[in-house]
Order: C-alpha cells, then sequence, then structure tokens
C-alpha cells in the first residue's frame, strides 16, 4: 500500500494523448489568417504619367498582417501549428482593358523593374494587384509540410491619370 506523500516530480501520464490536427482543422486555420495586402508603387509617382511613356510597377508589402515568408502561428487541439505563406504569383491589373499579367516577379522601380506598361490614350485608369498564397505547415517544430490550398489577396487600388505632353519650340 502506498501512502501519498505530497508534491512528486512524475509528471502526470496522459494514457490518451490530445490527437494531432487533421488536415481539414490546419486548413481553415490557413483560411482564416491575416494575410498583408500588397500594394503597388507606381513610377512615376503622383498618380500620373504620359501616354506612350512606360510605367514601373512595383509590389510591396505595407499593410498589417502576414506575408511571404512570416510565421503565424495558432494552437489547434493543444498543439502548436505553424503557418508560412509563400507567394506563388502576382496579378498585376492595369486598368486599361488589357488582360492582367500573371508573374512571380515582385517588379522594380525605374530604369531595372521589369514590370512596365504603356498607355496609348489618355484617361483615368484604376490599377490593381492580387497575390496568390500558397503555404506550408509545421505542427510542434516538425518538419514544414504543404498546406495544399492557395489563397487570393486582393491588394489596395490605385487611381492613375494618363495625360497627353506637347512639345514646343520656344525662342532663347
Amino acid at each position: 500500500v502506498y501512502k501519498r506523500q505530497g508534491a512528486t516530480c512524475f509528471p502526470r501520464v496522459n494514457p490518451h494523448p490530445p490527437a494531432a490536427p487533421t488536415h481539414a482543422m490546419i486548413s481553415a486555420a490557413w483560411s482564416r489568417t491575416p494575410f498583408t495586402k500588397p500594394t503597388l508603387i507606381i513610377q512615376p509617382p503622383g498618380g500620373r504619367t504620359l501616354i506612350r511613356v512606360p510605367t514601373y510597377l512595383q509590389a510591396v508589402f505595407p499593410e498589417p498582417g502576414y506575408g511571404p515568408g512570416d510565421i503565424h502561428t495558432v494552437t489547434l487541439l493543444g498543439h502548436r501549428v505553424q503557418i508560412r505563406p509563400r507567394l506563388a504569383t502576382y496579378r498585376y491589373h492595369f486598368g486599361d482593358g488589357t488582360p492582367p499579367l500573371t508573374t512571380t516577379s515582385p517588379g522594380g522601380p525605374y530604369p531595372d523593374g521589369d514590370i512596365t506598361h504603356t498607355y496609348p490614350t489618355p484617361g483615368t485608369v484604376t490599377l490593381s494587384i492580387d497575390a496568390d498564397y500558397t503555404g506550408d505547415y509545421a505542427i510542434d517544430g516538425g518538419p514544414w509540410q504543404p498546406i495544399g490550398d492557395t489563397i487570393t489577396i486582393t491588394g489596395t487600388r490605385h487611381r492613375l491619370d494618363i495625360l497627353t505632353a506637347h512639345t514646343r519650340l520656344v525662342p532663347p
């Protein structure tokens, strides 16, 4: 017969440890992740450009939230689940009726940026960008595994005035 003698250093043994989160639970947590929204840096700046002159676009993530490479941690069934978004593609919408450009490039500033658009006529357009995220997850510090889902995050919209410039020679 054993008598209880007070506190012990032996942990309680649970014959039924908590079940691991299911893929459906992880997928649901993934869909609730507060992702950061992409936005555009547009050159020339100031919301104005000229017809027949390339406009340079660059995707950035200044909004709060989780973006490519960040790790969002949640607890599911007592397990620590890390969710890591990965950028799959960007979709640039130029606002002038041309099809969106889908690419893995974030673009860049003048003169080396690889995402440009030239507007043939004057007017006002609304540009925007979408980001498609895929991701990985790890349970309790284990190996990273693909989530298998893709989420599209709609970015901010930007007004752009396309202007016409007229050149004139003036006497000195």
